[in-house]
């Protein structure tokens, strides 16, 4: 709850973005899954790019779509 829906998160940016124009940090999308999922539920990114989302689905146990 310190770091749900009302608080103001604090997440460092990626470092080195060499691989992708728009790499974010894992963290923004592992707070949002967890937020807004439950386990084995599947999770849709229909605007894959490195894949930052996908890995935060497998890291948080959820299925996930990419496209």
């Amino acid at each position: 709850m310190e770091w749900g829906s009302r608080g103001i998160w604090s997440i460092p940016s990626v470092r080195k973005n060499n691989d992708h124009v728009a790499k974010f940090s894992l963290e923004l999308p592992k707070r949002i899954i967890k937020l807004f999922s439950e386990e084995n539920d599947i999770f849709l990114d229909y605007f894959m790019g490195s894949g930052t989302s996908a890995v935060a689905a497998t890291l948080k146990r959820r299925n996930y779509i990419v496209i």
